[in-house]
């Protein structure tokens, strides 16, 4: 028994430097585990934080790209309503021209009215008109004069308008509506109402009649003015050298 119990002392023994053997090596095991992991979570953090770095250079970037692309709209916007202008300016420069020249040559030489030495001013209304007074505290309606150059249909129609919103006495509505008229009228147009005919108008009707009859070669100058865009956006570069189309009419 005695032998026995000897025998198994180094088995035991044996067992239990067997067993802590295997735990030394899980251990080391283990403590290897958590440095290749470390290492790895550290690369990792390294490789994530290069990513956003670069993300942050890109987002920039595209800030960056962002606002020049906005910029370039914007002077382009600019420019095309520049050239816009100019053309429009351009096309209206020669629509005058022409109409001035249309209605030249439609004067032709006509001799010029001379005032009566008799009277302190002519007129070109009759008696009927002249001798009915304007009311004295009258509010004329404000309206753009008009100059001879664009539609002068828009330009009694807005006239009647304006006036019939003004509240007038049925006996001098007629006169008042004639003598107003003029003030109106500014730079040919204006000229053309100082030299009507003396005592030729007797109604606002036969007034507005002559006056579009007048000025009936610009009715259609904005119509004009939209078909010569095109062309005259192909002279833009001409125009900005100075070229006028009055002097080359």
């Amino acid at each position: 028994m005695a032998v026995d119990k000897q025998n198994e002392l180094p088995e035991a023994t044996k067992r239990e430097a067997e067993l802590q053997r295997q735990l030394d090596g899980l251990r080391s095991q283990v403590t290897e585990l958590h440095k290749t992991r470390e290492e790895t979570n550290s690369d990792l953090s390294s490789e994530v934080q290069s990513l956003k770095e670069k993300l942050n250079e890109h987002s920039k970037q595209l800030e960056q790209s962002a606002e020049k692309l906005s910029q370039l709209e914007s002077e382009n916007l600019n420019l095309r309503d520049e050239n816009q202008a100019l053309n429009t300016a351009n096309v209206l420069q020669e629509a005058r021209c022409h109409a001035v020249h249309r209605r030249e040559d439609s004067r032709g030489s006509s001799p010029i009215r001379k005032s009566n030495p008799d009277s302190y001013a002519d007129t070109p209304f009759t008696d009927e008109i002249t001798l009915i007074e304007m009311p004295r505290k009258f509010p004329f309606p404000n309206i753009k004069a008009y100059d001879g150059t664009t539609n002068p249909d828009d330009h009694v129609a807005q006239y009647r308008q304006r006036m019939l919103a003004v509240a007038l006495p049925k006996e001098s509505r007629e006169a008042t509506m004639c003598k107003g008229f003029g003030l109106t009228l500014t730079r040919p147009a204006l000229q053309w109402y100082i030299n009507l005919p003396s005592r030729s108008i007797a109604s606002f009707a036969i007034l507005s009649d002559k006056f579009v009859e007048q000025f009936a070669s610009s009715r259609d100058l904005e119509k004009a003015a939209g078909t010569w865009r095109k062309p005259l956006m192909a002279s833009t570069k001409s125009s900005n050298t100075g070229w006028n189309p009055c002097e080359a009419t």
